[in-house]
């Protein structure tokens, strides 16, 4: 409860984040999940995981996010039985 008392839905918050900290974000989450102490420990050092968290529950509820989740579930059902047409 403190999390989300502490990090307010500002307008523009996603918007501070850079381009290239979403792409590092996206392919994070597509290796570790929601394990935000790794994807901070591989990728973004200069966030903290409290930043991750408020940016993923953000992130969520974007036209980006829709477009990571449409491509990541078809490699996902690719791969998962690569010997079927």
């Amino acid at each position: 409860l403190s999390f989300l008392i502490s990090f307010p839905a500002v307008p523009g918050y996603l918007d501070s984040w850079s381009e290239s900290d979403c792409a590092a974000f996206e392919k994070s989450f597509a290796l570790c999940g929601k394990d935000f102490r790794q994807i901070r420990e591989t990728r973004l050092r200069h966030k903290t995981v409290s930043e991750l968290i408020h940016f993923y529950y953000l992130w969520k509820k974007t036209a980006r996010h829709d477009e990571f989740a449409r491509i990541y579930r078809r490699d996902k059902k690719k791969s998962s039985h690569p010997n079927i047409a």
